[in-house]
């Protein structure tokens, strides 16, 4: 079975949950998912994140769906209310895709983990993971993303031209 729903475990959302001293919204994601994650709102399958305001909320924690086409609609959803307040989005690291490219160029710093993140799945039996991870942070704050989740990983902010 294919499916998108791949929970971050705990050792890599407790800093970034702590950096931003809470999370008001995870727009992608469910109950067993928010058992870690600890939003204070979400928006499941149901609700539709592509349909809600998100401008009610200034800390984000975004684990978007990776497939297509719904990663790049969950993509431009966050940048699109990525300017109020503060956005942590993981995503993988598709150095190739626009949409990785749009995140490049709208974000304050982003984060290459230091060891391959293994998501948690209803799904299948085993832990695993192909790919890395990028996490990139939207917000006003990227000295002290940097410094605040150095445990994860090297931080990078991007030269503006």
């Amino acid at each position: 079975m294919i499916t998108d729903e791949n929970y971050t475990p705990e050792w890599f959302v407790k800093p970034c949950r702590a950096f931003l001293n809470g999370i008001d919204l995870d727009p992608f994601s469910n109950a067993i998912a928010n058992q870690v994650i600890q939003a204070d709102h979400i928006f499941t399958i149901e609700s539709n994140a592509f349909k809600q305001d998100w401008s009610g909320f200034k800390r984000k924690w975004v684990n978007p769906p990776y497939s297509k086409p719904l990663i790049e609609m969950a993509i431009a959803k966050t940048i699109e209310f990525s300017y109020i307040g503060e956005t942590l989005l993981l995503a993988n690291t598709s150095s190739s895709t626009k949409w990785f490219h749009a995140c490049m160029a709208a974000c304050s710093a982003y984060l290459h983990p230091y060891k391959r993140i293994n998501f948690d799945s209803p799904y299948r039996e085993s832990k695993g993971n192909r790919y890395d991870q990028t996490l990139f942070y939207f917000g006003n704050r990227p000295l002290e993303f940097a410094a605040d989740l150095i445990t994860l990983g090297r931080s990078v902010a991007p030269i503006r031209l």
